[in-house]
């Protein structure tokens, strides 16, 4: 929004700075930086990286160095829209996370911290996460960075008709026991019907809640609790 120009005077060793507001008309578009790695490295040949602008349906494929599966992008924040970075190819599991939300105020100054994505074979049966399905604490209400990535999970599965898919809810040990193993059931069973709602037949779909029992770090700090509240998915043929 405000441009600088400086001079130096012949004679002199001081600069002379200029500060003047931008015409609307010649402002640049605003952008945001992403940068981050796709593991394993290197990755196979037909692994690639969009950027999806989720409300317009434009995809834009991103450069992937092959040699170490890095990569940086710029979104185009002035569209308003919310964007999924997601990780794409034949024979590769689900794996996409939201980078960008409409109307997010951009924390200018402040470095995008390093996105780590996996790109695994479809056939690898070991659970995984997806970063963004969280819930408000003590409930079962789902942020719209969880509704973003589980529509695109959705989308992945009705192109993939032949996978099933365990839904595991899990919990820390802050609370009562039971308290905990019925809320990650509750937690696990919205994540399914979510799914289903978006066209997911409910016979490929099972979902479990196994509260504090099967912790995947230590419950002594918060940042471990927070690794044990999460919603895990093993997707099978």
């Amino acid at each position: 929004e405000e441009a600088f120009f400086a001079s130096r005077r012949q004679g002199t060793k001081g600069l002379d700075i200029m500060r003047f507001p931008v015409p609307e008309e010649l402002r640049p578009e605003a952008v945001k930086v992403i940068h981050g790695a796709v593991d394993p490295t290197p990755p196979e040949e037909n692994v690639k990286l969009t950027i999806n602008y989720v409300q317009s349906k434009q995809a834009e494929e991103i450069e992937l160095n092959m040699d170490d599966g890095s990569f940086a992008a710029v979104i185009n924040t002035s569209l308003n829209e919310d964007v999924i970075l997601q990780v794409e190819g034949e024979n590769v599991a689900f794996e996409a996370m939201v980078v960008h939300q409409a109307n997010e105020v951009p924390n200018s100054g402040v470095p995008t911290p390093k996105i780590e994505l996996r790109a695994h074979k479809a056939s690898d049966e070991s659970a995984f996460e997806l970063k963004d399905v969280q819930f408000a604490t003590n409930s079962t209400e789902m942020s719209k960075a969880a509704k973003l990535v589980l529509s695109a999970f959705a989308d992945y599965l009705l192109m993939n008709e032949r996978f099933r898919v365990d839904i595991d809810g899990h919990t820390d040990d802050v609370g009562r026991t039971s308290e905990n193993l019925d809320l990650s059931k509750r937690r696990a069973d919205v994540v399914a019907e979510f799914l289903i709602k978006e066209g997911v037949s409910s016979n490929r779909l099972h979902s479990s809640g196994f509260g504090q029992e099967r912790p995947k770090a230590e419950n002594s700090t918060a940042e471990g609790r927070a690794l044990n509240r999460r919603t895990e998915f093993t997707v099978t043929d």
